[in-house]
Order: C-alpha cells, then structure tokens, then sequence
C-alpha cells in the first residue's frame, strides 16, 4: 500500500490553491444579486492566480522528485509553467469584468471556469502517468469547451463551443488509444516504467514485430504517433488546426487569449516532458516515422499555413488564430531540435522564454480587444480598429506593444524569444550525432521559418497601421475600467522586462533544461516507513536517498554569466 505525505501535498498545491479559489468563487456567486456587478470576484481571481503563481515560484524543488506514488513530477518545469498559466488567467479574470458587463452576461461561474482550467493544465504538465495526464488535460480541456461556449445567446459561441468539444473529444479519444497500445506492451501507465520498459535489452523484440493493426509499424511507434497526434490537435498545429479559427472568433474575446497563450505553452510542456523523458529512444525519436520527423512536417505545416493565411485575414481575431497555429509551429520547431542531444537544453530554454512572452502578450491584446466595443457588440475588422490608437492612446500603445511582441520585434520578449528559438533550432542542424539530410532539412527549416515569421509580422504591423490611421465610420465605445487597466499595465510591463532584462526567465528555462534532461533515477517522496530490520540481520544500510524528505527551495537568484 503506497502511504502519502505532506510533500505530496506540497508538490501540487498550486493547483489546489486554483480549485479552492474557484470553489470559493462559486459560493460567492451564489449570494449575489443578479443585477450586482461581479468586479470583486475578477479580483479574487486574479490574486487567487497570481497566488498560486507566487507559490509556484516560492517551492520550485533544486532536485526533481516524484509525488504521489511516481504518478506526479515535482520539478522546475511543473512549477514554471504553472507560474506562466496562472499569469495568463489573472490577466484574464481582470481583463474580463468590463466585457462581461457590456455583453450582460456578468456570472461568476466564468471566473471559476478560468481558475479550473488552469489547475487542469498544472496538474497536466506535472503528470508522470498517463492517468494523472489524461486527468489534468480533461479538467483544462472541459473547462475551456464552456468558456468558449459562455455566450449562450451567440449562435457565433454555440458553434465554436461544439466545434471544438467535438475535435478535443478526438483528441482525447486517440491520446487514449495510444496510451492502451503502450500500457499492453508495458503493463503500466508511469513514464518512468514505460520508458524503463522500452530500454530495456529485450524491447527490441518490441519494435521488431510489425503490428498487425497498422502495417509496418511496430506497436510502440503506434501509440507514440497517436499522443503526439492527440497533443497536436489540442495545440491547434497544422494540419489539425481547423477548429481554431472558428473557435477564437466566437469565444469571448478575454478567453480567447487564454485559450491561445496558456493552452498552447501547456500542451507544448507536457510534450516535452514525455520526448524528453519515456519517448527518448533512438527507436521512437529517430527514422521516418519517429517524433522528430512528425514535429518537423508538423511545424513546417504551421508555419507555412498559420503565416500566409494570417495575411489575408480582415477580422483581428481570425488573424490571432491563424498566427497562434504559426506559433505552434514556432514551438514544434523548438521540439525537433529537442531530438538532437547537443541543442537539448538550448531547445528547452527557447520554449520557456518563448511560452512567458506569448502567452503574456496573447492575454494582453485579446483583453484590450475585448475593452472596445459598439452596441453590445465585439469590434473584430480592421475598419472598425482604425484610429482607435489615437483616440486611446494607452491602450493603443499596449495593443501595439503586444502585437510587436508577437511579431518579433524589439523590444517587446517576442524579440529575443524568437531569437533564442531559432538560433537554437539552427545550431541543432549542425549536431553530429543526426543524419546529414535530417540537419539540413532543420536547417532549412529555421531560416524558413524565420524568413516566414517575417512575412506573418506584417499582419501584426497592418493592424498598427490602422490603429493610428484615418477614423473608424462606425462608432466605437471604450469606458475605462479599473480592473481592464490594471490588466492590460501588468501584462504590457512583463512584456517588457522579459523584452529588455530576459536573464531571469532565462536562468528558469536553464534549472527546468538540467533537470528535465538528467537521468530517469528520480528521488522520491517518502510514503511509508520502512519495516524494522530483524535482531540478527546485522548493521543497517544507510538510509536511501530516495527516502529522503524534499528540500525545498527557491530558483536560483543568479543571473546568467555574461
């Protein structure tokens, strides 16, 4: 019988302070007058959030551990992540409260919503068991199919809500069946013993026989391809990205942002925790049916896709959600470098500075969308943002910070982040231990891709342009609001000291790459006390590490050697 400990408790108490909060929330909710604004419960939110953020930060372990029996990973990249997602919500709760007002569909079950959604996607990249990953997904994953579905007046809401619960239910329907192809071969749904499993010296009997389901293919390359296919439709990556257009444009504005940013930096940890970890054999990573060629055409589609069809958008957020499938493919990018053992950690460092700027300036611009509005209705055209920036002038130059930010521009974090991407995604085509073509291929594909970006940051800058052109022919409404400021000043002031001082997010990218990619032997936290050894057995051996209890400390405060 596995015993439980505080430590236990310790590893996932952001994500418990997250459900508490929203639990708290609903009780509120059910005291209120339906007339009575719900501004303070944006406000408990949001420092429910950021709380929970503060805490991520505060507990983040110098060793990694395992909770809960092994099912749980108490690591720098669970407690990073998290701190980004919980950022990304409280921008969201505050930015919120005027939209929702506006639109007369002010209830506190929103708020709730957000705060579930983002447990569910800390308990997710936390996961060391495919049941504990399929738990946090789903509780991320349902949540978010209500937010985008909250307007319940809006046939446009309704649509995208179905939409994409039918192509999430897909997604979790093949993450499933690829998680029973590798739990047959295994007998287990832990990380560590699948992968323990598939190194092992007769797993090459494994990958030697052909199933009899996909031909040519043995079984645990089948269940790889299914997760990651699983994990591609919910980051909206080419070529399954086709519910994210008609999604983002009919979720409420502030929500989109969320769904953009968070969900996209979640599903991309949770990737990397398992190439990085039970997918890092030769087997599963390397050939032509391996993780790094399905990331690498995959990001290929992205980029090419997300990029050109953003130019020929005239509605803002569909362009957002043609762009965001760029981004994934920006972040796939970064995965396949993944594959090459000398640009591991660089891959690893990139996506956490590029998962912080995106996810803080996707937040940020869709709440200062969300702040302008006409007769209760959205402003999306391009027509309908012109001279905005001149009449507004703070939250035209926050709308453009963000949107700089996006493109890659100094000197918003987009700029360095996108930097650090793709120099490392070139420098790992000049790995040794890679087949020359692969090296090439990657090669290819970061100066594409960086030449492509360039393409696609000119649907950020034609927005700018109408921002500061001629005056909109229609009427534009925009009260300011003390929760919408505070929102769009926190976002905009992140955006840029990860743009002009990007050494702290740095430094975390550096402690999550270390322990991500140190060996699977893995301390554990204590459960039960050992049996009393026999009177005649002799000395006792010295205490196990794996016994020890958890030291708990704070990233190092260290900036990065210049």
């Amino acid at each position: 019988m596995i015993g439980f400990t505080s430590a236990d408790l310790l590893g996932l108490l952001p994500a418990l302070l997250l459900v508490l909060a929203g639990m708290a929330v609903l009780l509120l909710e059910v005291f209120q007058r339906a007339s009575f604004p719900r501004t303070h419960l944006a406000y408990v939110t949001a420092l429910a959030a950021l709380l929970a953020a503060g805490v991520s930060y505060l507990i983040a372990p110098a060793e990694p551990q395992t909770l809960w029996g092994g099912m749980v990973r108490f690591d720098a990249l669970g407690c990073v992540i998290t701190a980004f997602t919980a950022v990304a919500c409280a921008i969201t709760a505050l930015g919120s409260t005027r939209y929702l007002e506006q639109l007369e569909i002010d209830r506190g079950e929103y708020y709730a919503l957000l705060l579930f959604a983002t447990a569910g996607m800390s308990v997710m990249v936390s996961a060391n068991d495919f049941i504990v990953l399929f738990l946090g997904l789903e509780m991320g994953a349902v949540a978010m199919y209500a937010l985008t579905a909250y307007q319940r007046r809006s046939n446009l809401s309704s649509e995208a809500g179905f939409k994409y619960f039918l192509l999430g239910a897909l997604g979790s329907a093949l993450l499933v069946y690829g998680v029973a192809f590798l739990t047959g071969l295994t007998g287990s749904t832990g990380y560590d013993q699948i992968g323990a499993a598939l190194r092992a010296p007769d797993a090459a009997r494994h990958f030697a026989n052909p199933t009899g389901v996909v031909p040519f293919l043995p079984l645990p390359l089948v269940g790889m391809a299914l997760v990651f296919v699983a994990f591609l439709i919910k980051m909206a990556a080419a070529p399954f990205h086709m519910w994210a257009p008609d999604a983002y444009s009919g979720a409420p504005t502030p929500t989109t942002g969320f769904l953009s940013g968070a969900g996209k930096i979640a599903g991309v940890a949770a990737l990397f925790r398992l190439f990085a970890g039970p997918f890092a054999t030769p087997e599963l990573s390397g050939g032509v049916a391996g993780w790094t060629t399905i990331a690498f055409f995959a990001a290929l589609a992205s980029i090419v896709v997300g990029n050109l069809v953003a130019l020929t958008q005239k509605r803002v957020r569909r362009m957002l959600a043609w762009s965001s499938v760029a981004h994934a493919g920006y972040l796939l990018l970064a995965l396949c470098a993944l594959g090459v053992q000398e640009a591991a950690a660089g891959s690893i460092r990139a996506v956490i500075l590029y998962g912080a700027a995106y996810s803080v300036a996707t937040a940020g611009a869709f709440v200062v969308l969300g702040a302008f509005g006409r007769d209760q209705a959205e402003v999306d055209t391009l027509d309908e943002l012109s001279g905005l920036g001149r009449k507004h002038p703070a939250m035209g130059l926050a709308l453009s910070l963000f949107l700089i930010s996006a493109a890659g521009l100094p000197p918003a974090a987009g700029f360095v982040a996108k930097l650090s991407l793709f120099s490392t995604a070139f420098a790992a085509g000049e790995g040794s231990a890679i087949p020359a073509s692969f090296a090439e291929m990657l090669q290819w594909l970061a100066v594409g891709g960086l030449v492509l970006s360039v393409a696609g940051g000119l649907a950020y800058l034609r927005v700018i342009a109408h921002l500061y052109g001629r005056d909109a022919h229609v009427r534009v409404d925009y009260r300011p609001h003390t929760a919408t400021t505070l929102a769009v000043g926190l976002a905009a002031f992140l955006t840029l000291w990860m743009g002009l001082l990007p050494g702290r997010v740095l430094v975390w990218g550096d402690n999550v790459a270390k322990q991500l990619l140190t060996a699977p032997a893995v301390a554990a936290a204590p459960s039960e006390p050992a049996p009393a050894a026999p009177a005649d057995a002799g000395p006792s051996a010295p205490p196990s590490e794996a016994l020890k209890a958890i030291e708990v400390v704070p990233l190092p405060n260290a900036e990065l050697p210049r």
